[in-house]
């Protein structure tokens, strides 16, 4: 999400919205109720060429009966001159072995006018 650089929304703010929003808007047939209790964990990564705060949300989608499948979402911000971006990166935890390396290379060459 992009923003003007002088808005006054936040990294724990715009990850609070982004988890009732998720689950607002998830498919009738996925239950994520557990992502409005996850509580935010805080983390360290390199964003954008810096290292950076962010916050960490884990649930479960919870499909077909007997069918939960945990989830991680890892949220930043980035200030530039021009704009104040929000990002997240999502991914089943199953595949993060998998999708991390390329996740944290597009996070680290991210650049923000």
């Amino acid at each position: 999400m992009c923003l003007p650089p002088t808005s006054a929304d936040t990294l724990p703010h715009f990850a609070t919205k982004w988890a009732q929003d998720f689950r607002t808007s998830a498919d009738e047939d996925k239950d994520v109720s557990s992502l409005s209790t996850a509580a935010p964990e805080s983390i360290t990564d390199e964003v954008a060429g810096q290292v950076r705060e962010g916050v960490l949300l884990r649930f479960d989608i919870n499909g077909s009966p007997g069918d939960s499948v945990p989830h991680e979402d890892r949220l930043y911000v980035v200030l530039g001159t021009k704009y104040k971006v929000m990002t997240v990166f999502q991914a089943p935890t199953s595949e993060l072995p998998t999708v991390r390396r390329d996740a944290e290379a597009l996070l680290r060459s991210l650049r923000v006018e």
